[in-house]
């Protein structure tokens, strides 16, 4: 049987892990330790295992940490293994079905967004043989649903590329994206009509794990059949994500849903 304390242990390690996020990238010893309720030395031990094995990188200058190189190669094999895919199918297709339209899910990967998983309806569009296609972080709802929530300073970043692959109803100013993500956190999901592909529409919402928006469910077929079923669809799309948050969040399959 193993010993209460090592798991004790473990769990508090992972409790200081999840501590971080793109909001609150930086953390020192006395913030962790209020913010988890312990005691600053089991945080002080906690920090130099995770920063000796490349977890978390120390700041010399400010004494605080942040999330270290291990951490990202482990994202980029949890990305490719395929886990989470595995564990968004199920959902994807049930809405699919309900909603008599394809339905997608993407990952967001630095100034672009990945289609990870889909499962295709019976309209004409298609998406199930173009998995891991990757689109613009401003082409369309799937996009707007992921960088709606992004921080202004990385934002500004991103606006420094242009918008070079944009049609002619997508984004082509500060302006014109900055109000599509307003839109988006004032209702919640995002809505695009030929932003990246000019014969598509889509509704899509975001995904969250912990605090973090990691991707979006969107679903996507021709504007005559989505239009005016905005609102219905991202209502849909909103309870199926909630549920899928919290099966992300624990792991668990969803082959039972």
């Amino acid at each position: 049987m193993a010993d209460p304390r090592t798991l004790s242990t473990v769990q508090r390690t992972l409790e200081v892990l999840k501590c971080f996020s793109a909001d609150r990238p930086e953390w020192g010893v006395t913030e962790l330790a209020d913010r988890l309720g312990v005691h600053k030395s089991q945080v002080h031990r906690a920090l130099a295992t995770l920063s000796a094995e490349g977890f978390l990188v120390p700041n010399p200058v400010s004494r605080k940490y942040r999330l270290g190189p291990a951490l990202v190669r482990l994202g980029i094999i949890a990305g490719e293994s395929g886990g989470v895919p595995q564990l968004v199918q199920p959902v994807l297709e049930r809405l699919a079905m309900e909603m008599g339209e394809t339905v997608v899910f993407n990952l967001a990967a630095d100034a672009e967004y990945v289609m990870r998983a889909a499962a295709d309806g019976p309209g004409a569009i298609r998406f199930a043989l173009t998995l891991n296609r990757r689109f613009p972080w401003y082409g369309g709802a799937c996009g707007h649903a992921i960088f709606a929530h992004r921080s202004e300073k990385e934002i500004t970043s991103l606006l420094n590329g242009g918008f070079n692959q944009s049609t002619e109803s997508g984004p082509h100013t500060r302006e014109d994206i900055l109000r599509r993500h307003a839109a988006v956190r004032e209702h919640g999901f995002a809505v695009s009509v030929g932003e990246y592909d000019e014969k598509v529409m889509s509704v899509a919402v975001p995904v969250r794990l912990d605090s973090d928006v990691i991707g979006s469910v969107g679903v996507v077929g021709v504007p005559a059949l989505l239009a005016g079923r905005e609102t219905q669809l991202a209502t849909e799309l909103m309870a199926a994500t909630n549920m899928l948050a919290e099966q992300l969040s624990s792991g668990t399959s969803l082959l039972a849903t």
